[in-house]
């Protein structure tokens, strides 16, 4: 009985707590299988039209699936704010089941990182390149195969950890000098 303190029970319950978010992150961070993005032709969130030719203008490409109601997009905003001030790589956005006001009182509370911001109410994409859940980040080389990808929030450790060491190690060109 003498370990069943409290003080025993709340280290129990914080130890099961980073373990359970430990595995969490590992079963959501898992890559999806190498893909060349499908090809679409959408409108912005301004109405433009857009379509795949945009994103051969560039060597690389990231893409980012993501929603106003997501909270873990909420969470990982400031990354990608982070990543679009110390990257020269175009950053686009598909709002997914989102509708345009929506979408744009979430990038003008937290600010618009993206190059672009492609609205795919259907999840048409999202559904093609065989994804679950939001918020999906992924690098397009100018063929648009997917050379890196992250299902799940892009979090300042991740970015520092593998996002901005991949683009560092791969891109290099593509960086500012110090992240």
């Amino acid at each position: 009985m003498k370990y069943l303190t409290t003080q025993n029970i709340i280290l129990a319950l914080a130890a099961l707590l980073v373990i359970t978010s430990y595995v969490n992150q590992k079963v959501i961070s898992r890559p999806i299988p190498p893909k060349t993005f499908p090809e679409f032709s959408m409108y912005t969130l301004n109405g433009a039209e857009i379509d795949n030719s945009d994103f051969i203008a560039s060597p690389f490409t990231v893409v980012n699936f993501f929603a106003s109601w997501c909270m873990p997009c909420h969470a990982e905003h400031p990354t990608l704010m982070r990543m679009s001030e110390e990257t020269d790589l175009p950053l686009y956005g598909f709002a997914l089941s989102d509708e345009k006001d929506n979408t744009r009182r979430f990038l003008q509370k937290l600010g618009n990182p993206y190059t672009a911001v492609i609205m795919d109410e259907n999840k048409d994409i999202h559904r093609k390149l065989g994804l679950s859940g939001i918020p999906v980040t992924l690098i397009l080389d100018q063929d648009q195969k997917v050379i890196w990808s992250h299902q799940g929030p892009i979090t300042p450790r991740l970015y520092e950890n593998e996002f901005y060491p991949f683009i560092k190690d791969n891109i290099p060109e593509r960086v500012a000098p110090t992240p």
